[in-house]
């Protein structure tokens, strides 16, 4: 197909390119860290694939993934493959001058309907199990040893232990509010009865009795109160801002997987035409709409990097938060129940003041046939039963919101 063009035709496809010289010492295996595409017999061009991490080549920030190696140490690359290029590299000194081609392209051209569509599908499969994905026949680009999740899934766990605890002691704590409310109405019939009794010393130490029970459950309430507050900070603002930023690392890391598989296709592409024999003319002409990719790729990858790093430490100050807090709350709030529990028992063991002498009208105990036989007093009896509702359910008590206000 390049006899149709002249020999030197390259279809730039809008972008262009900026000569500069880079002298790169070499690591101790000889290497400057680079991989290299293209060159004979198929593509005129021979280019940087991927910059290797802690590398003379990525270090020096001059040289970017799509960049053409011109010549080294002087010497073109002309005519030469990507093995040739790469032993000539191994063979100089432990300095090499690489002259090269910037690539300059806008990185927002290589986003491309299929990349968002890619990006789309990785969203999809990410709650599928893998064996599932490769049952449907989806392709897609996986990390590997991602240690990521395994956080993401201890913080889950802690959530909802956290919120388990939260809505638990919330529930004892509105029991105690509808205790207090029976020591309250206790504790005034008591009174009630002592205005009106012989033996009232009784029952004003039985109302006594019961308010002091009513002010230990309210201090429990109390001390338990900001107890409650610090844990629900914990499950509503630091949990949530954790997931909002690895929401927003999930979104940089599907892009990058994208462009990842967008790479293995046009090179399974590239593979499957060389098997062939037949040409592709972007190989042919320069191979640039792939080394667009690859710079898309790298700045991506830049990006995920920076990204992850940034969610790693957030996760870890949560998750030192919690083991730091989270078990001096948990033993604070067992420790004013036990506390809670010792007062209300020793306040029972001394109560001694049975049997208790009333008195009563002469006729209480009087249960004459006129009464039952009596259709008045039987209607007012039978609507009385009738106005009283059974809880079937206790968790009624249990889903009120107006016994404990936390304003």
């Amino acid at each position: 197909m390049l006899q149709d063009f002249p020999e030197e035709y390259e279809d730039k496809s809008g972008m262009r390119t900026v000569s500069g010289t880079v002298t790169l010492a070499k690591n101790g295996q000889n290497l400057i860290g680079i991989s290299i595409g293209g060159g004979s017999p198929y593509c005129p061009c021979l280019y940087i694939v991927q910059l290797y991490e802690n590398t003379p080549a990525l270090n020096c920030e001059n040289l970017q993934c799509g960049d053409e190696i011109v010549a080294v140490n002087g010497v073109s690359t002309k005519g030469l493959t990507k093995n040739e290029l790469a032993k000539c590299i191994q063979d100089k000194n432990s300095k090499v001058t690489i002259q090269y081609n910037k690539l300059i392209c806008d990185t927002k051209r290589g986003k491309t309907l299929d990349i968002k569509l890619k990006k789309m599908k990785h969203k999809i499969i990410e709650g599928m199990e893998p064996t599932t994905a490769d049952a449907l026949g989806i392709s897609r680009a996986v990390l590997c040893n991602d240690s990521l999740v395994r956080k993401l899934e201890d913080l889950s766990q802690k959530a909802k232990l956290a919120k388990g605890i939260v809505l638990r002691t919330i529930r004892s704590m509105k029991i105690l509010q509808a205790r207090i409310l029976g020591h309250d109405q206790m504790a005034a019939a008591f009174k009630s009865i002592a205005g009106r009794d012989s033996n009232h010393q009784s029952y004003l130490d039985l109302a006594k009795i019961h308010e002091i029970m009513r002010t230990a459950d309210r201090e429990l309430i109390d001390k338990t109160k900001p107890i409650i507050s610090d844990i629900i900070v914990f499950t509503d603002t630091i949990i949530p801002d954790a997931r909002l930023t690895v929401k927003k690392y999930a979104d940089v890391k599907f892009e990058y997987l994208s462009y990842c598989l967008k790479i293995k296709e046009m090179d399974d592409e590239e593979s499957e035409c060389i098997a062939f024999n037949e040409p592709l003319y972007r190989v042919e002409t320069g191979n640039y709409e792939y080394r667009m990719v690859l710079r898309c790729r790298q700045s991506s990858r830049e990006k995920f990097q920076n990204m992850r790093k940034d969610v790693l430490e957030k996760l870890e100050l949560v998750d030192a938060k919690f083991q730091a807090e989270f078990p001096d709350l948990i033993r604070t709030i067992l420790e004013l129940r036990a506390e809670h529990a010792a007062n209300i028992a020793k306040i029972e063991n001394h109560l001694d003041i049975f049997p208790i002498e009333a008195d009563l009208d002469q006729q209480t105990f009087e249960y004459g046939s006129s009464s039952e036989d009596d259709p008045v007093a039987l209607d007012a009896l039978s609507k009385e039963l009738d106005s009283i509702e059974l809880h079937e359910d206790c968790e009624k008590i249990e889903d009120s919101d107006t016994l404990i206000n936390f304003d």
